[in-house]
């Protein structure tokens, strides 16, 4: 591929970037079907990683090749229903992703530094209740609660900037009749603050913070 933004020659093209993706897992049910999980293992080594860096001016950005990378870890999903119409549920997430071989210049070595971009982890827990009616008012109501927890993740090569740890409560309520729907939720409930965006430009450091609590209704109707 080619950059549209460079300054450099030898910034103007970049190389295709390739990876070979090894994973294994196992799905298995128990006590008659009320407890399902899932398991995977996966290995991900790339070469010529394709990395968005800004140009030396600080004035936008391009994208360069990074020499190799490995991305290793393992998924865990587990829903348990101990009753008709109710669920909890959970999911954890663990990545080791780092540069295995990237000299950015004669004087700047990342080899060894975590990807950008990329959490350490990420688990979330989850309720679901589903209560059904014999009302002419309403058919059923619906109840989530979700609770998702993120590890440190790093904006740059260079790791010196990065979003700690972080933690978001949602949920929501929704009632029905036939084809309406009827929701009220909640997002960030815990109003957590945490950043969702970093760049720098101009010798800049610039963050897009991550939206404090939000609370509102939807209504849906299907024909």
């Amino acid at each position: 591929g080619f950059n549209s933004t460079f300054e450099r020659e030898e910034d103007r093209a970049f190389q295709p970037e390739q990876s070979i993706n090894y994973e294994t897992g196992l799905k298995a049910r128990f006590f008659d079907s009320r407890l399902f999980t899932n398991i995977a293992l996966f290995y991900i080594n790339w070469k010529n990683q394709q990395i968005y860096q800004p140009v030396p001016s600080g004035q936008g950005s391009m994208l360069k090749n990074a020499g190799k990378s490995k991305s290793q870890g393992l998924e865990l999903d587990i829903k348990y229903i101990p009753f008709p119409n109710f669920e909890v549920w959970g999911t954890l997430g663990y990545n080791d992703a780092r540069f295995v071989e990237y000299k950015r210049s004669a004087t700047l070595d990342y080899s060894g530094n975590f990807l950008p971009y990329v959490p350490e982890y990420t688990t979330s827990l989850g309720v679901n209740y589903t209560l059904f009616l014999k009302s002419k008012v309403l058919d059923r109501i619906a109840v989530n609660a979700t609770y998702q927890g993120f590890g440190r993740h790093y904006w740059h090569e260079d790791n010196t900037a990065f979003q700690d740890p972080y933690s978001l409560l949602g949920s929501r309520v929704t009632f029905s009749k036939k084809k309406f729907d009827l929701t009220l939720w909640g997002k960030n409930l815990l109003d957590s603050a945490y950043n969702s965006f970093y760049f720098t430009a101009l010798n800049n450091s610039y963050v897009q913070p991550g939206k404090p609590v939000s609370l509102g209704i939807s209504l849906r109707a299907s024909f």
